[in-house]
């Protein structure tokens, strides 16, 4: 005849003691996994909501997109630089054939059709 008390006895302290630990854990994981607050960002003076995106002017031509980060930080993208007059672009290369072009003038390499952009890059599709 076997002693069961003492197998379910043990089975149920096991699992006692795993439900503890687990208690304990999800204490640990609530506790460390505190609740973000944003704050609104201060640029030039102004403040700006959380999460906002707005527009910041260079110079007379050139603007950038800004956005108020959830940390109260100010990123402006260096790919989101906007150029409004066309006088004030320069030429691309041709990485293809090293020709100047002017702004956004498009070229061909095989497949690719390539666009020339404003501050001298280009892309492809």
């Amino acid at each position: 005849m076997h002693d069961t008390h003492w197998i379910f006895g043990n089975f149920n302290m096991f699992w006692g003691s795993y439900s503890v630990f687990c208690f304990v854990v999800l204490l640990q994981i609530i506790n460390t996994a505190s609740v973000k607050v944003c704050h609104p960002c201060e640029f030039k003076g102004q403040s700006r909501e959380t999460l906002s995106r707005f527009q910041v002017q260079l110079s007379r031509c050139h603007f950038r997109q800004c956005f108020c980060g959830c940390d109260g930080r100010v990123r402006c993208p260096d790919y989101l630089h906007q150029v409004t007059c066309r006088d004030d672009c320069i030429s691309c290369w041709n990485p293809f054939t090293w020709e100047e072009l002017p702004p956004f003038a498009v070229f061909r390499s095989g497949q690719l059709r390539c666009e020339c952009g404003c501050m001298g890059t280009y892309s492809c599709t």
